[in-house]
Protein backbone atom coordinates (compact mmCIF):
# COMPACT_ATOMS: atom_id res chain seq x y z
CA UNK A 1 0.00 0.00 0.00
CA UNK A 2 1.30 3.86 -1.09
CA UNK A 3 1.54 5.72 2.41
CA UNK A 4 2.62 8.90 0.38
CA UNK A 5 0.88 12.06 -0.34
CA UNK A 6 1.34 14.55 -2.89
CA UNK A 7 1.99 18.13 -2.62
CA UNK A 8 1.47 20.92 -5.18
CA UNK A 9 3.76 23.60 -5.15
CA UNK A 10 4.09 24.88 -8.58
CA UNK A 11 4.37 28.64 -9.17
CA UNK A 12 3.05 29.80 -5.81
CA UNK A 13 4.34 33.39 -5.81
CA UNK A 14 2.07 33.64 -8.76
CA UNK A 15 -0.91 34.24 -6.44
CA UNK A 16 0.07 37.24 -4.04
CA UNK A 17 -1.30 35.47 -0.96
CA UNK A 18 0.69 32.52 -1.05
CA UNK A 19 2.96 33.46 1.93
CA UNK A 20 5.87 30.19 3.23
CA UNK A 21 7.07 30.69 6.76
CA UNK A 22 11.29 30.75 7.34
CA UNK A 23 12.07 27.31 7.16
CA UNK A 24 14.11 26.87 10.40
CA UNK A 25 15.49 23.84 9.56
CA UNK A 26 17.54 25.70 6.73
CA UNK A 27 18.67 29.02 8.07
CA UNK A 28 20.45 29.77 4.90
CA UNK A 29 17.59 29.12 2.39
CA UNK A 30 16.26 32.67 1.16
CA UNK A 31 13.01 33.50 3.31
CA UNK A 32 11.61 36.58 1.42
CA UNK A 33 12.18 36.53 -1.78
CA UNK A 34 9.69 38.43 -4.50
CA UNK A 35 10.69 38.53 -8.07
CA UNK A 36 9.10 41.09 -10.61
CA UNK A 37 7.38 38.06 -12.36
CA UNK A 38 6.51 40.10 -15.22
CA UNK A 39 10.46 41.46 -15.98
CA UNK A 40 12.02 39.86 -19.08
CA UNK A 41 13.15 36.32 -18.49
CA UNK A 42 16.98 36.02 -17.87
CA UNK A 43 19.49 34.23 -16.57
CA UNK A 44 19.19 36.35 -12.83
CA UNK A 45 15.58 36.21 -13.10
CA UNK A 46 15.82 32.51 -13.70
CA UNK A 47 18.00 31.99 -10.66
CA UNK A 48 15.82 34.35 -8.20
CA UNK A 49 12.84 31.92 -9.24
CA UNK A 50 14.97 28.69 -8.95
CA UNK A 51 15.60 29.56 -5.08
CA UNK A 52 12.43 30.68 -4.52
CA UNK A 53 10.85 27.70 -5.45
CA UNK A 54 13.78 25.63 -3.22
CA UNK A 55 12.62 27.88 -0.70
CA UNK A 56 8.66 27.23 -1.18
CA UNK A 57 9.72 23.20 -0.96
CA UNK A 58 11.48 23.27 2.09
CA UNK A 59 8.97 25.65 3.75
CA UNK A 60 6.20 22.74 2.82
CA UNK A 61 8.70 20.39 4.06
CA UNK A 62 9.88 21.55 7.38
CA UNK A 63 7.00 24.05 8.84
CA UNK A 64 3.78 23.72 6.62
CA UNK A 65 2.99 19.99 5.79
CA UNK A 66 3.80 18.13 9.26
CA UNK A 67 2.19 20.45 11.56
CA UNK A 68 -0.94 20.06 9.10
CA UNK A 69 -0.70 16.15 8.91
CA UNK A 70 -0.79 16.13 12.83
CA UNK A 71 -3.50 18.44 13.51
CA UNK A 72 -6.05 16.65 10.78
CA UNK A 73 -4.92 13.18 12.25
CA UNK A 74 -4.50 11.99 8.47
CA UNK A 75 -1.85 8.86 8.69
CA UNK A 76 0.16 9.78 6.26
CA UNK A 77 3.87 9.44 7.02
CA UNK A 78 5.98 13.10 7.02
CA UNK A 79 9.46 11.78 7.90
CA UNK A 80 10.57 11.10 4.14
CA UNK A 81 9.34 12.73 0.80
CA UNK A 82 10.19 12.85 -2.88
CA UNK A 83 10.65 15.57 -5.01
CA UNK A 84 9.41 16.00 -8.75
CA UNK A 85 9.50 18.77 -11.42
CA UNK A 86 9.18 20.22 -14.57
CA UNK A 87 11.84 22.46 -16.28
CA UNK A 88 12.36 25.04 -13.71
CA UNK A 89 10.68 23.05 -11.15
CA UNK A 90 12.99 19.74 -12.42
CA UNK A 91 16.07 21.85 -11.55
CA UNK A 92 14.35 23.12 -7.80
CA UNK A 93 13.26 19.21 -7.31
CA UNK A 94 17.17 18.38 -7.42
CA UNK A 95 18.23 20.96 -5.35
CA UNK A 96 15.82 20.72 -2.67
CA UNK A 97 17.15 16.92 -2.71
CA UNK A 98 20.72 17.70 -2.41
CA UNK A 99 20.09 19.74 1.27
CA UNK A 100 16.99 18.00 3.05
CA UNK A 101 17.90 14.96 4.24
CA UNK A 102 14.09 13.90 4.35
CA UNK A 103 14.16 13.82 0.77
CA UNK A 104 14.64 10.43 -0.01
CA UNK A 105 15.08 10.76 -4.60
CA UNK A 106 13.68 13.19 -6.73
CA UNK A 107 12.86 13.31 -10.55
CA UNK A 108 13.18 16.11 -13.41
CA UNK A 109 11.21 16.29 -16.10
CA UNK A 110 13.17 18.40 -18.75
CA UNK A 111 13.95 20.32 -16.35
CA UNK A 112 18.11 22.24 -16.53
CA UNK A 113 21.01 22.09 -13.82
CA UNK A 114 21.49 24.98 -11.79
CA UNK A 115 25.04 24.37 -10.43
CA UNK A 116 24.78 21.20 -8.39
CA UNK A 117 27.22 18.64 -9.07
CA UNK A 118 26.08 15.67 -7.40
CA UNK A 119 22.82 15.65 -4.90
CA UNK A 120 24.49 12.08 -3.75
CA UNK A 121 21.10 10.22 -3.86
CA UNK A 122 18.90 8.40 -6.72
CA UNK A 123 17.72 11.17 -9.03
CA UNK A 124 15.84 9.97 -12.38
CA UNK A 125 16.43 12.77 -15.27
CA UNK A 126 14.13 12.12 -17.98
CA UNK A 127 14.18 14.59 -21.06
CA UNK A 128 12.06 15.20 -24.37
CA UNK A 129 14.30 14.76 -27.88
CA UNK A 130 14.31 18.62 -28.05
CA UNK A 131 16.82 18.93 -25.08
CA UNK A 132 19.59 19.05 -26.81
CA UNK A 133 22.92 20.72 -25.78
CA UNK A 134 22.01 23.58 -28.53
CA UNK A 135 19.13 24.35 -26.38
CA UNK A 136 19.94 23.76 -23.15
CA UNK A 137 24.10 23.51 -22.57
CA UNK A 138 22.99 22.09 -19.27
CA UNK A 139 22.17 18.60 -20.24
CA UNK A 140 25.55 18.70 -23.03
CA UNK A 141 27.20 16.15 -20.38
CA UNK A 142 24.36 13.74 -20.98
CA UNK A 143 23.67 13.79 -24.89
CA UNK A 144 26.91 12.96 -25.55
CA UNK A 145 27.05 10.41 -28.29
CA UNK A 146 23.34 10.64 -28.60
CA UNK A 147 21.23 11.04 -31.98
Amino acid sequence: MWEGRAVNNNNTHAIHHAVFPCCSVHPNSRCSINPDITATWNRTLQDVVYHMRVYDALSIICELYPPSVTASGAPFKTTHYITIGHSLGGAAAAGVLAVEDSTLDGVSLDGLFMDLSDVNKPFLLLAGAETIPALDPTWSSFSVGLV
